[in-house]
């Protein structure tokens, strides 16, 4: 039987044979392998390169695929902090795609746009707020002075109330002088007992039924004590 043997970068084959004489003898045959080990080396070599390229590959592309995707929202954050640490809607968000996040981009510049135009009306108005107030404050004394003159000069007890029939700050000069001068915010009902006794439970009586509003203005108004009379006459 033949005999395999393997010596590092050759294979040798041993067999027997016999000639017609019947001798006999040895047959070897020497195989290099130097060219399968190259080969081999060879092939290993490429496919180590191959996936080293194509791992580099696949980073390099995941890298620029990341950056594509997370620019847009890196710049929509960058603009929203300096919103939010200066107050200042004049910034605005560089749109550097055309899809979902390039309409969010532009939904949020249309945002700031419109904080900013109210940012400058309320400036505006803050501006000329003082003005404002000191030209109603003037109004509102010609009005006051222009009642007062009315009030002191007419020979009938005007007087205002307030809801819970409290007397407020303006009334005429005769209400003084027929029921004497009340403290401001003190009571019509109890006032008027000092001058006409027993005229304040009637009037409380027609002025509550005046403010809980069950029946019609006209007929609680017409319910309520339409004659004083004083202790002086």
């Amino acid at each position: 039987a033949p005999e395999h043997i393997d010596h590092n970068a050759h294979f040798l084959l041993d067999s027997p044979i016999a000639n017609a004489e019947g001798e006999a003898g040895m047959l070897r045959v020497v195989f290099s392998t130097r060219d399968i080990q190259a080969r081999t080396r060879q092939f290993l070599q490429i496919a180590a390169a191959v996936l080293f390229g194509s791992v580099m590959l696949a980073l390099a592309l995941g890298a620029i695929a990341s950056a594509f995707l997370t620019r847009p929202v890196r710049l929509l954050s960058q603009a929203a902090r300096r919103v939010q640490e200066s107050m200042d809607f004049s910034v605005r968000a560089e749109r550097v795609s055309d899809d979902e996040l390039g309409a969010l981009t532009d939904a949020f510049n249309a945002m700031l746009s419109m904080l900013l135009v109210r940012d400058r009306e309320l400036t505006h108005h803050r501006a000329h707020l003082e003005v404002l107030v000191a030209e109603r404050t003037r109004d509102l004394d010609r009005r006051t002075g222009e009642m007062r003159l009315v009030l002191d000069n007419v020979d009938q007890g005007f007087v205002m109330l307030d809801r819970l029939g409290a007397i407020g700050g303006q009334r005429s000069a005769s209400f003084d002088l027929f029921f004497g001068t009340p403290s401001e915010g003190s009571d019509f009902s109890e006032h008027l007992d000092l001058a006409a006794p027993g005229f304040g439970a009637t009037f409380r009586l027609g002025w509550s039924a005046v403010i809980e509003a069950y029946l019609p203005l006209e007929v609680t108004l017409n319910q309520l004590p339409s004659m004083i009379v004083t202790t002086n006459g």
